[in-house]
């Protein structure tokens, strides 16, 4: 569909191409084409309601006139229009139409992102729509001031004057509030305020349109890049927590990078003027580096394009590299995850154990010493429902009945405590072990968990009454449905697991409710142990397997199977990580086709260049060093917005996932980085060298 929008929207522009440009060879200048009257505008919109009356008024007349094939044509355009899609895009086509010039102004840019916002903000309660409407008011303040200046030559200071003032007043105040809106709001006014100001203290009475749009789309640029740089959670206090998903993520990405690209090419100029600031001392490689910048510089809808596909790439690398090793990071605190149990070991549950602690004593290969806290559980599923929910369904699920042992011995903690059971996790342990009607339940037993988003089976039970984002929370009323005897057993959910904790999907119980409800006793099938510290949690469960053979144990060290989640999960991002890396691929693609198309554009160019005084490795190096611009340029942008956008993730998660800490894989970022430039000097070396090897008397001649 890419490919196709983009030759479409070339063809059509090598179709209005003016002919002294085409047949001279000269730049390409895109003129913007006359906005109809309203009238005729709004006739554009009657016609799109009527298009299938017309086509249809048309095959009369072809019939009339005994043209048959004009005939079937037309009704074949009616029958087409009347499936509505065509009729809905062709309205769609003609209501922007109307809309597009009064888009351009800015007014109406502002008001249909002011929609968004209100409606992402009220009863939408979307994080999408809010932000994409705060990105429409922006650009179309930028927009607005835009056309303003352009009809305004000679501005008076004074609007500019008092909105300047207006905006410092508000800072001032929202730096003793500490509201951040109102700074925020502030800094936006200060800056209309200058860019309104300093037209009029320019010594030209008309300022020039190039001047203008610098003025206003740098405005636009940075504006919109400060907003999505924002901590998730700044306009809260206004908005409340907006609810997001997984597209924010693209959201993001696409809008700061095109930001980013957008600020830079609208002030390419000052980039080339700095560069030959900087290069003044360099001699020989001065002429070399400014030729190398100021030719992608001169085409800047072809360089903003690269510089955008390099930048969006990098920008996702960077945020899976480094959201997966924020996580990965987590899953390196195996007590948090595990509860501090070291070992466990499963065993035949037709051939239990009936006293672990009594048998652990006749272990003769294992100190008493070397366990600190042995316990048992076991796990099996049945059906679940709220008790409170307003239409109470049973959905499948499964429980965690442990003993005593388990609950005095484990250290889970806890993501959020039921009111009056707290505040401590040892608290809620304690509780269920006095009484067993009492429950905890894991993190991804809520609704709002985000599980579904994820391909989690939807008929699972899930707990409505605590969020997520819900430290505390009134107590919550389960029933539980064994499936063989038809037992219920009512608990009352008083704690939340972390996120981290490895028994996602479970509910733990005291083992004492499920022995008193049922009819036949629940045997233990699961054991856990800590070990005393320096202890091998290795050889202690090869001796724990060895030991209780008979009754089919299996142990194994709980490190060990977090490790092998790790690396699935790795495996698994890595992989994701190589299909995103195949973009670059493409970028680089794209930068050796620039560079094969400026050999042949700039022959006459490097023909003159050779006539003056350069050589050819002076040729060659401005090829190279132009792509190297472009490339690192590209990697600079993804580098650093996928850095900022991952900080504010990870700051974001952090309240809701213990032990996640923002980490750089520098290793990872810097491969990726590598990689990157070097196939785009490989993909440039050639055609470089061919550019070298150009003789200026043929290229001279060359037409």
């Amino acid at each position: 569909i890419i490919t196709f929008a983009t030759v479409a929207v070339s063809a059509y522009r090598v179709s209005r191409m003016n002919i002294v440009e085409a047949v001279r060879g000269l730049p390409e200048t895109v003129t913007a084409s006359r906005e109809g009257t309203f009238t005729y505008r709004l006739f554009g919109i009657l016609k799109a309601l009527v298009r299938p009356v017309m086509f249809l008024i048309s095959a009369v007349k072809n019939l009339a006139n005994r043209r048959f094939g004009g005939t079937l044509r037309d009704l074949a355009f009616t029958a087409l229009w009347l499936l509505i899609l065509p009729w809905i895009v062709d309205l769609a086509l003609a209501v922007l139409r109307f809309a597009w010039p009064y888009i351009l102004r800015g007014w109406l840019t502002v008001l249909l992102g002011l929609i968004l916002m209100l409606g992402g903000a009220g009863p939408w309660n979307q994080a999408a729509p809010f932000s994409i409407g705060a990105t429409m008011v922006l650009v179309g303040i930028g927009l607005m001031l835009r056309h303003i200046i352009s009809r305004w030559p000679a501005v008076a200071p004074l609007p500019g004057l008092l909105t300047l003032a207006g905006g410092a007043t508000l800072l001032i105040y929202g730096v003793i509030t500490g509201s951040v809106v109102d700074i925020l709001t502030a800094a936006i006014l200060v800056i209309i305020g200058i860019a309104m100001t300093l037209p009029a203290f320019a010594k030209r009475t008309t300022l020039r349109p190039e001047f203008i749009d610098r003025l206003a789309f740098t405005l636009m640029g940075v504006l919109t890049l400060t907003f999505w740089i924002l901590p998730f959670d700044t306009l809260d206090p206004v908005t409340g927590t907006l609810d997001s998903n997984t597209e924010m993520f693209f959201i993001s990405g696409v809008i700061m990078v095109a930001a980013a690209v957008w600020s830079i090419m609208y002030n390419a100029d000052l980039l080339l003027k700095a560069l030959t600031f900087v290069t003044a001392g360099i001699g020989k490689l001065r002429p070399v580096l400014v030729l190398a910048v100021a030719y992608p510089m001169s085409a800047k809808f072809r360089t903003g394009l690269t510089l955008a596909m390099f930048g969006l790439v990098i920008f996702t690398l960077m945020v899976m590299s480094i959201i997966s090793s924020a996580f990965s990071n987590t899953l390196a605190d195996t007590d948090s995850v595990t509860g501090h149990w070291d070992v466990e070991m499963q065993v035949n549950p037709s051939n239990p154990i009936d006293d672990i602690e009594a048998s652990l004593a006749g272990v003769a290969d294992l100190p008493s010493t070397d366990i600190e806290a042995v316990g048992g559980f076991i796990s099996f599923p049945v059906a679940a429902r709220q008790a409170d929910a307003e239409s109470p369904r049973w959905k499948n699920f499964s429980i965690q009945a442990a003993d005593e042992a388990y609950l005095d011995g484990t250290e889970y903690t806890l993501h959020s405590i039921a009111e009056g059971y707290g505040p401590t996790e040892n608290d809620v342990w304690q509780a269920i072990r006095n009484d067993p009607s009492f429950a905890v339940i894991s993190y991804f037993s809520l609704a709002d968990s985000g599980q579904e988003e994820f391909g989690a089976d939807t008929s699972s039970f899930r707990v409505d009454g605590v969020s997520i984002d819900d430290e505390t929370f009134s107590p919550i009323a389960v029933e539980i449905l064994e499936t063989q005897t038809e037992t219920r057993i009512s608990y009352t959910v008083i704690g939340v697991l972390d996120l981290v904790a490895d028994n996602s999907g479970n509910m733990i119980v005291h083992k004492q409710s499920m022995d008193d409800a049922l009819p036949f006793p629940i045997p233990e099938t699961t054991y856990r142990f800590r070990t005393a510290p320096g202890v091998d949690a290795k050889e202690t469960s090869r001796t724990l397997e060895s030991s209780f053979l008979e009754h089919g144990a299996e142990a194994f060290t709980l490190k060990e199977v977090i490790d092998e989640q790790v690396a699935v999960n790795s495996a698994f991002n890595n992989l994701l990580t190589g299909f995103m890396g195949i973009g670059l691929i493409v970028g680089v693609a794209a930068l050796g086709v620039i560079s094969l198309r400026a050999v042949v554009e700039r022959r006459q160019q490097v023909g003159v260049l050779r006539a003056i005084g350069y050589r050819r490795e002076m040729i060659q190096l401005s090829f190279l060093v132009e792509a190297s611009f472009v490339s690192l340029l590209g990697v600079a942008i993804g580098v650093a917005l996928g850095t900022i956008l991952s900080f504010n993730l990870v700051d974001a998660f952090r309240e809701q996932i213990p032990g996640l800490e923002f980490s750089m894989p520098w290793l990872q970022i810097g491969i990726i980085i590598g990689i990157a430039y070097l196939f785009a000097m490989i993909t440039t070396y050639l055609p470089a060298r061919q550019a070298a090897r150009i003789q200026p008397a043929e290229a001279l001649r060359y037409e």
